[in-house]
């Protein structure tokens, strides 16, 4: 597979086999008797489908102040140990939400440390730190920052953006000469989890099986915000992502890896009746990590 660049663990497939094996046979026989239009508009499938593959014994990421901070160190923990060319004298997070990530920063050493995002909600977590990042609240697609960093990052953000190739033009634009730009998201569209949902449904890909009413009814029986859901994605695919990412100008691409879930593998072909039209690398990528520097 051109996507999966990394090896595919025969073990690990054959385990998670074993582990869902129970479950796709639970839901086979619900739609046995069934067509696959029937299936798309059955709001009772959807629900007995959650049912099926809701695992309670999943631990969330839990969002009080010291766990995102914890994953925000880590992660630039992760870069420099990996990447030890990284300059985090002057830092920039696009797409920061909480200002995890530029508060860590100064962990690290860096003189000058900024998020911007469209919401401001880094005043949500606490901050005790005298030292505090400099925060701006803006759309950089609509209005370009004039500001130039060693390091920038991009953090859960690209399958958010409206237009993915201008942001990462603009991007692109605000590392410094020889400076890095890292970028890392997931869950693509297409994926599994693409819904972001997981904590209320973990049926796997049903966003692409089930039509937008079924869909909408559902998040209705679990007090969610279908709204916000259904706009809050571009819906771009692995493939869209790889024709944008593999080549930005005046960047070199340093590092890549394709991510992706060995159970989602296994589904994907549980489930190809299902998900008639898409491929199988366009569903089992989940997202994308890269490095680049400026040339």
């Amino acid at each position: 597979m051109f996507f999966l660049n990394q090896c595919i663990n025969e073990s690990d497939l054959y385990q998670s086999i074993q582990r869902h094996e129970l479950q796709i046979k639970a839901f086979s026989e619900i739609i046995s008797d069934h067509s696959l239009e029937y299936v798309s508009n059955d709001l009772d499938i959807l629900r007995k489908g959650n049912e099926i593959f809701f695992d309670r014994s999943i631990s969330f990421p839990q969002y009080d102040t010291e766990s995102i901070m914890t994953r925000a160190y880590n992660h630039l923990r992760w870069i420099m140990n990996k990447f030890p060319f990284v300059d985090m004298s002057s830092y920039c997070d696009v797409g920061c939400g909480y200002g995890e990530n530029p508060r860590a920063a100064l962990m690290f050493g860096s003189n000058e440390s900024v998020g911007i995002d469209i919401n401001p909600r880094w005043n949500d977590i606490c901050d005790n730190e005298k030292e505090k990042p400099r925060f701006i609240q803006a759309d950089i697609s609509r209005y370009p920052l004039d500001e130039k960093f060693k390091f920038i990052t991009s953090y859960n953000a690209f399958e958010h953006f409206e237009n993915p190739q201008l942001m990462l033009s603009r991007i692109a634009n605000m590392v410094d000469g020889g400076g890095c730009l890292y970028i890392d998201f997931a869950p693509i569209w297409h994926s599994a989890n693409g819904h972001h949902m997981y904590r209320r449904c973990q049926f796997p890909y049903y966003h692409l099986i089930f039509n937008d009413d079924v869909i909408k009814d559902y998040y209705e029986m679990q007090n969610s915000d279908y709204e916000r859901y259904i706009h809050s994605f571009n819906k771009w695919s692995a493939f869209d992502f790889m024709n944008l990412l593999m080549c930005v100008p005046g960047m070199k691409l340093e590092y890549y890896e394709t991510m992706y879930e060995v159970k989602d593998l296994y589904f994907v072909k549980c489930f190809r009746q299902l998900l008639e039209g898409f491929g199988m690398e366009e569903l089992a990528v989940s997202g994308f990590k890269l490095l680049y520097r400026k040339m």
